[in-house]
């Protein structure tokens, strides 16, 4: 007989061999009738056969003899294939765009952060949210958030607008998680106001108790406030003397008539 029978590729004999023994796992034999196997370059891989393949784009591997490339880390992305240098070919995410997974394939790879959210670094992992007081309503949002103008409000994190102050509030600063109430004695009936000028007092005969007030309260009968700004009607009208809802002052009864009791709204 002969030994006419070659070994096919991907295979390999040593001398005096009866079979023909696969190549290991990074290594190739493209040709027949191969004595031994050659270990994968850097930047290769092989899962045993005929050829050593490249890595993907967003991998790479820096040994040979490699059975599999390594993904390019959270944050980054590769563009080219057979990557050996993972400092020089996983590129980091630009700021405003992230990525939280491994083997970014191309600058697609890298999410735009969504409204309400921002990064300013470089290989960013996850962005970070709006803070109170502030807001973004753009996407892929490179530097901090934008503070909310005065008589607007922001009292969450990642918002992508800010709120108008209510009536009976406002805020004259900005970048505000919560507009001031006009105080006690006073009210607002108009929204987003910028200053405690547009509170005004509540007039003699009326009050206010609230802090954030959008109207005043008409003192009732029998009592009377004779203060312009006035927190309560807790004044009451003496015997002998009444008072109609809304009075600053109480009346004496009239001739022929008497009120024997505090806080009367009529005599008899």
């Amino acid at each position: 007989g002969d030994c006419s029978s070659l070994c096919s590729p991907g295979f390999f004999s040593r001398p005096g061999s009866s079979v023909c023994t696969q190549c290991s796992l990074g290594q190739y034999q493209s040709a027949s009738g191969a004595a031994e196997c050659q270990p994968c370059t850097a930047g290769t891989f092989s899962a045993a056969g005929q050829t050593c393949l490249p890595c993907a784009a967003g991998s790479w591997v820096n040994i040979t003899a490699a059975t599999a490339c390594v993904g390019c880390g959270v944050g980054t992305y590769g563009t080219a294939t057979g990557a050996v240098n993972a400092s020089a070919e996983c590129l980091a995410c630009v700021p405003g765009r992230y990525s939280s997974g491994t083997g970014g394939q191309g600058v697609e790879a890298c999410s735009a952060c969504s409204a309400g959210e921002f990064s300013t670094g470089s290989g960013g992992t996850a962005c970070s949210a709006c803070e109170v007081g502030s807001f973004s309503n753009q996407t892929g949002r490179a530097t901090p958030c934008e503070g909310c103008a005065a008589g607007r409000f922001a009292s969450a994190w990642g918002l992508t607008e800010c709120s108008i102050c209510p009536a009976g509030t406002y805020d004259s600063v900005g970048r505000a998680t919560v507009c001031r109430g006009c105080g006690v004695g006073k009210y607002s009936t108009q929204e987003g106001q910028t200053s405690s000028d547009s509170c005004a007092s509540c007039w003699a005969g009326s009050y206010s108790s609230a802090s954030k007030s959008t109207g005043c309260t008409t003192c009732p009968g029998g009592a009377f406030s004779t203060m312009i700004g006035a927190g309560d009607c807790s004044s009451l009208c003496s015997p002998g003397f009444f008072s109609r809802p809304g009075s600053s002052v109480c009346t004496q009864c009239s001739l022929g008539q008497y009120q024997s009791a505090s806080g009367a709204a009529e005599c008899q």
